[in-house]
């Protein structure tokens, strides 16, 4: 932790925040320490409608006819991971202390 306990004063060079990471060299210990550690890779499957050119979280649309049938998804064009019901439900009995989900809007 740096001074402020915010995190450390060093800033990768490029100011990606993943070379805080992948920048570094490998540490045998630290490794050994977490364990394996898994990505979670999601396909960009689906679509979204903006309402607006510059646009909140309530004027983005799903657009239901792209969703292909997958429990977990992204959608092209934002950041956001969408989860059905089927898969929010696993996740809070499973994890609840480590996601929030907030209603999505759909056309």
């Amino acid at each position: 932790m740096g001074p402020n306990g915010r995190g450390t004063a060093q800033v990768p060079a490029d100011g990606e925040p993943e070379n805080y990471i992948l920048g570094k060299s490998h540490s045998k210990d630290i490794s050994e320490q977490v364990g394996d550690l898994w990505e979670l890779a999601l396909n960009g499957s689906a679509w979204v409608q903006r309402e607006k050119e510059v646009c909140g979280r309530n004027d983005i649309h799903l657009l239901a006819e792209t969703w292909n049938g997958e429990d977990l998804f992204r959608a092209r064009g934002v950041g956001y991971i969408y989860a059905t019901s089927r898969a929010k439900e696993w996740f809070e009995r499973n994890a609840s202390e480590w996601v929030t989900f907030q209603e999505a809007f759909t056309k």
